[in-house]
């Protein structure tokens, strides 16, 4: 999956193209190995996609939908 080291293992994930899915990807994959291994690692998840920030805003609106979800407003 990724280079294991003595801190922790670490990921890329990366294609020239844009448009291709590599912010939700890499959210996904973040998100699992905090599930499976977020008792032993800290998750560190770097966006170089300055121009857009849309690991950012995956982000932001995953946090408020949860916000939105624990005050009862979603269904």
């Amino acid at each position: 999956m990724g280079k294991s080291i003595e801190q922790g293992i670490i990921v890329s994930i990366g294609n020239q193209k844009g448009g291709v899915g590599k912010s939700v990807i890499t959210s996904l994959v973040a998100n699992y190995i905090h599930k499976k291994w977020g008792h032993k690692y800290k998750i560190i998840v770097v966006d170089c996609d300055d121009l857009q920030g849309s690991l950012y805003n995956l982000r932001i609106r995953e946090l408020r939908e949860k916000n939105e979800a624990e005050s009862g407003l979603l269904g």
